[in-house]
């Protein structure tokens, strides 16, 4: 709750989340065609990232955010995108 009056102190995460959201957006503004990749659980989500602090609730709400700031994006399950290997 916030009191009026009071100064808003915010949470690690909410520091965390703003600076992923900050940091993926300005990589995305300047790709032709933005896109991302989000998980259904988040075993899926940490087998793809075995480095992830977060669970996968937490990232699906960090690219909503994302896609205020993006516009176009596309965000897509990662089961229903075809990978290929890159050049």
């Amino acid at each position: 709750m916030l009191v009026v009056g009071t100064p808003h102190v915010p949470e690690p995460g909410e520091v965390r989340a703003g600076a992923f959201v900050g940091g993926i957006a300005g990589k995305l503004m300047d790709v032709p065609d933005p896109a991302v990749v989000v998980y259904r659980s988040d075993a899926e989500y940490h087998a793809a990232n075995p480095a992830a602090e977060f669970p996968t609730r937490w990232l699906r709400m960090v690219v909503i955010r994302v896609a205020l700031e993006v516009p176009a994006l596309s965000i897509a399950y990662a089961d229903q995108v075809v990978r290929t290997e890159a050049p």
